[in-house]
């Protein structure tokens, strides 16, 4: 009886398997002929407007089809020139598609929630970020996470003082992942940056707005990047030496760097060495020879690579460290001149 009843379920089970298998093949049948049809469609938007016929189509699909069709549209219309993706949106618009998503804005699920703005902001739909903007003070953390997302992907740059204020009083400063959203802003953020980075009283937030700050390559005011390298926060000061090597290189950007060789914390000695590097300045190469015997490992690694990246003046350096005194010196010379030659094809 027990065998016969185990047979049963196996068969149950099996027959379960074979359904399943049919049902996800209908469903990606579907989905590629759903998207086939979209493709074929912004392939015409290129050079004319969507026809009703176009928007009809889009306004009869479920909303299971519709999910299919923008997130097809999210990947495509990256790809796009201007002209192509206004139209694209145009005929969202007129299906009522995109009319959905920003509903979903106010859905009491928070998954449906973020859902809706992360699809919103990839869509590039930028008369819904009044709506987004509510976002921001969802009671969901995810929700609001998604929106600042979303935001920062419609270039909202404007809104940078409410966005900031949302990741502040949620202690979202934290979330490095979220925190690099707003490098999707661009360049055009960068005065706005500098504003905020100015009237920061929040270590977390100075330390992020200098972390977008870096990622952007720019900033509004070196001067008071170049303050916060001396601050007394220990991770401020690291992450004012590592913008100051991503901004364009100034004289007194190299002085700050080398100053801060003689910082007593090794992380800003690191980061201080590997600024120097990328801000391509030879005469910084006596102060790191100096530091190539230095007590922390990664202070002396970021030495070398600073080194190494300055030239045959570096490549020189590098060579007589060979004959140092100190072993560790000799090793970590050893292994930049390697790693040198090795990314340059030359012989080791």
């Amino acid at each position: 009886m027990v065998a016969a009843l185990l047979g049963v379920l196996a068969a149950l089970l099996f027959v379960a398997l074979l359904v399943a298998n049919w049902l996800n093949e209908r469903r990606a049948l579907r989905a590629n002929s759903l998207e086939q049809t979209a493709e074929r469609m912004l392939t015409a938007w290129t050079e004319r407007d969507p026809t009703p016929t176009d928007v009809d189509w889009l306004t009869r699909l479920s909303s299971r089809d519709g999910r299919v069709v923008l997130a097809f549209l999210i990947r495509a219309l990256p790809g796009l020139e201007k002209a192509a993706a206004d139209r694209a949106r145009h005929a969202l618009r007129g299906s009522a598609l995109l009319e959905a998503e920003i509903a979903r804005l106010g859905a009491r699920s928070a998954v449906r929630r973020g859902e809706a703005c992360r699809i919103l902001g990839r869509l590039g739909q930028a008369d819904a970020i009044p709506i987004l903007v509510e976002r921001l003070r969802d009671r969901d953390p995810v929700v609001r996470r998604e929106a600042v997302g979303a935001l920062a992907a419609l270039r909202a740059v404007d809104l940078l003082p409410a966005i900031t204020a949302a990741i502040e009083e949620t202690d979202g400063w934290g979330d490095l992942l979220g925190v690099m959203t707003l490098v999707r802003m661009g360049p055009e953020s960068v005065p706005r940056i500098g504003t905020l980075l100015a009237s920061s009283r929040s270590p977390a937030m100075t330390k992020a707005l200098l972390q977008v700050t870096a990622q952007l390559g720019a900033a509004a005011d070196p001067a008071l990047v170049r303050s916060l390298a001396t601050h007394p926060d220990m991770e401020i000061r690291v992450e004012a030496l590592r913008a100051l090597g991503s901004i364009a290189p100034e004289p007194e950007s190299v002085s700050v760097c080398l100053a801060a060789m003689d910082d007593p914390e090794w992380p800003a000695r690191a980061l201080a060495a590997s600024s120097l590097g990328r801000l391509g300045e030879p005469r910084a190469i006596a102060r790191l020879e100096q530091a190539m015997g230095d007590r922390a490992y990664w202070v002396r690694h970021h030495v070398a690579e600073a080194i190494a990246s300055l030239g045959e003046a570096g490549k020189a350096a590098l060579t007589r460290g060979l004959d140092h005194a100190n072993p560790f010196v000799r090793d970590m010379s050893a292994q930049a001149l390697y790693m040198r030659a090795a990314r340059r094809g030359e012989a080791a």
